[in-house]
């Protein structure tokens, strides 16, 4: 049931990531450079996103 509703929240946050890059390129440069000046954020970002993204293979492999 949890991991439904985290797949479901991921896909949200994608969608509404995507919108914002093609609807909003100003706002999402500002992000991007906000990153840029701000490594050690950008690297916790990739940590989690590598993290995050780990924790889902083995969820569903564990499925299977």
């Amino acid at each position: 049931m949890l991991d439904k509703i985290i797949i479901r929240l991921l896909t949200i946050v994608y969608i509404v990531g995507g919108a914002a890059a093609l609807f909003a390129p100003e706002s999402v440069g500002k992000v991007s450079r906000w990153f840029a000046d701000n490594p050690r954020y950008m690297r916790l970002d990739g940590v989690l996103g590598i993290g995050l993204g780990i924790w889902l293979a083995l969820k569903q492999y564990r499925e299977e």
